[in-house]
This record gives C-alpha cells, structure tokens and sequence, in this order.
C-alpha cells in the first residue's frame, strides 16, 4: 500500500508553554439519555456520575446543576462552577494491574469497545503516538506529560500477553518525545521504539499493521487516548477531568495547546488564550484533512474534540471536474470519487480521509460527496 506525506505548506506561529482552562464559569454535558441521577439546583461534586448505568460522563466541577439548556439542536445539562473543586472520588492509586479488574473497569463505564479490543490473544502490541492530521501533534504531547504511568501499563500488557514484539509508534523528528522516552524506556527492556516518516493514515490501526508488517488478527493496536483512559480509571479511580486541545489556523495571531476543564464551551477558552485577527474566518473541528466546518459558538469541549482551527475563509472556487484521475490513484480503497460526484450518492466504504480533496486539482470537495453530505 502506498503512503504519502502531507505538504505542510503553513507556517503557524504556536505557544510552546501549553495553558491551563480550569474555571470556567459553566459546564455543559451532553444529554446522552433520560436516565438521569441528579436533578435541578442539586449541589455535585468533581466526578460525580450524572446518568444511571454510564459513569463515564461525569462532572467535571463542582457546582450545582441549573437545568437542561439547548445549543444548535443539541440538549446539554448545564453546571454552574462553584470553584471549590470538591470532589468525593476515593485518591488511593492502584498500581497493581489486573487485566480482568481492568475489562471489569470498562464495562462499568460503558467503555465497551475498549474492553473488547483487550480481549483478544496477541503476538505483537503497537503503541500508537502518532497523530494523522497535520499539525496536530495531541498524542504526542499526552504521551510526554503522561510517560511513566503510559510506560508501566504498556510493561503490564507486554507481560500480559506474552507479547512477542512491543513497540511504541514515534514520529522520527519529534525529537523530545523520542528523547524523553529514551531516558525513561531503559527500565522496561520489553518495549521498544519504532520510528516512522510523517506519512498519512499511520494513525489508524489498519495501515500502521500494514505498514510495519504486522497482522490484524494477532496485534494489539493501543493509542494514547486509550491508555490514559485506563490509568485513569483503573490506577488513579476517576475519569479526568481536563481535555487537551490544540487550537491554530491563519485567523489567529499565535495558537496554544490548551488542557481545559471538559464540557466548557471552546468560545470561553478561545476569548481568554487566542487572540483573532480576522473577524471573516470559519472555524473547523479536528483538522484540515477530516474536520468539520462548525460554529464556535456551539462548540462543547467533549471528548471527540482534539482540535480547532480558526481559519480565514477560503476564497477559492471549485471547478468543473477534468477527469484527471488523481483522486482515485491516492485513495487507499481505491474508491473512484468522481463517481459519487457525478451521481450524488455517497460511497458507505469511504474512510474518510480527505485525500481526494486534498490532491483534487479543480479544488472540488469530494469528501462530502462521498460522506453523502451534499
């Protein structure tokens, strides 16, 4: 399968000292269900569960619950912050890992996808760093402020499952990330370091086995997020209260990477740390390849949130299709786009990676005629 690198043609200007978002007025936590275990004007605490049988959607502050309030169609149940930063949740560490207790962890917050990935024999483990988006660098930065709790679970798994080859995925040229890992990777002879190019898709469990040689069925494919959700859970018993994001784009004087409170609104984040120099600008979620065109304003700080780009508005056209071929020479399915274009129907296989627009010489979306968005 053939990978290509990103023409990283922008020159974004970012903080190197990442800040800090932790007082927020509000929080506002999505409705998921009915189910609910807290009721208007209730005082809660930092982690308090919010809804019967899901404990992973939890509060984040604690504050008191002021009613149910609708933003852009969605319903959220709004908290206000009371600043006291109380919370109820037992502080022991458990360090001692049980690959049982851990599956019984997930299951009990409704993290059932993550449970059924470790259960499964294995060979071979990858630890995944690496983020597809250009420059988007989140894992990254998650895998360096969190490396010694990341490395002794990772050294629990390798023992574990016996693993044959365990092996954390580094970009080759983030150096301090490499770096840090070296100096600290001494103690764990299990596990090593992989270093790959900047090629796009690596991120995802398929191409990154594929491109190291590995095979689905026997390998383990574990990312940050991942991780942390089980140290989280599991060694520190809480779900984290911060989110890291990273926010740039050309509409913006200087970006910043930002661990903020969860279910606060990005604008409150974006008004204190990021100063806009173009009024006439669009915002985009989770990155210039696969990200969605939002309005700031109703944006949450929810988990499936990694990024935002606060660009100027494109003015450029799109043209008439030349039939050039392109797209379907740079897709991994080897999906014909122009197809979905042509008959207006969306394509279900469709990865949605963005590579056809991405290499489209006529500059035509055809991203969102494959996802059916037209």
């Amino acid at each position: 399968m053939k990978y290509i690198s990103i023409n990283k043609d922008r020159d974004y200007t970012i903080n190197k000292k990442s800040e800090y978002f932790l007082d927020p007025e509000y929080i506002y936590i999505p409705l998921i269900n009915n189910d609910l275990i807290v009721k208007g004007n209730q005082v809660i605490l930092i982690d308090d569960a919010i809804f019967l049988n899901n404990f992973y959607y939890k509060s984040s502050v604690s504050g008191t619950i002021k009613g149910i309030k609708t933003i852009n169609k969605n319903k959220y149940i709004v908290i206000e912050n009371n600043y006291k930063e109380k919370s109820k949740t037992n502080k022991k560490i458990n360090s001692n890992y049980s690959h049982d207790k851990i599956i019984e962890k997930l299951n009990d917050y409704s993290l059932n996808k993550l449970a059924k990935k470790l259960n499964k024999k294995c060979n071979n483990i990858i630890i995944n760093t690496l983020n597809d988006e250009p420059y988007i660098s989140n894992n990254i930065y998650m895998f360096k402020e969190n490396l010694n709790d990341i490395l002794e679970l990772i050294d629990f798994f390798s023992n574990y499952y016996n693993s044959k080859n365990t092996i954390i995925v580094i970009k080759a040229y983030e150096k301090e990330g490499i770096e840090k890992c070296l100096n600290t990777i001494r103690k764990y002879p299990n596990i090593k370091i992989n270093l790959v190019n900047d090629l796009y898709l690596l991120e995802q469990d398929y191409f990154i086995n594929d491109y190291l040689g590995y095979s689905n069925d026997d390998t383990l494919n574990l990312n940050i997020k991942d991780l942390l959700t089980i140290i989280n859970i599991y060694k520190y018993n809480q779900i984290n209260s911060l989110k890291t994001i990273i926010i740039l784009g050309d509409a913006i004087k200087k970006g910043c990477i930002i661990n903020a409170k969860k279910y606060v609104k990005v604008s409150d984040i974006v008004n204190k740390y990021i100063k806009i120099i173009d009024d006439d600008y669009v915002c985009i979620v989770n990155g210039l390849m696969t990200g969605y065109i939002s309005n700031l304003e109703d944006l949450i700080l929810t988990d499936d949130i990694d990024s935002i780009f606060i660009m100027k508005k494109n003015t450029i056209k799109e043209k008439e299709c030349i039939n050039c071929g392109l797209c379907y020479n740079v897709c991994p399915l080897k999906i014909n786009p122009v197809k979905s274009l042509k008959s207006k129907r969306k394509n279900p296989n469709c990865l949605n990676c963005g590579l056809c627009t991405y290499i489209c010489p006529s500059f035509i979306n055809l991203r969102k005629y494959l996802k059916g968005d037209e």
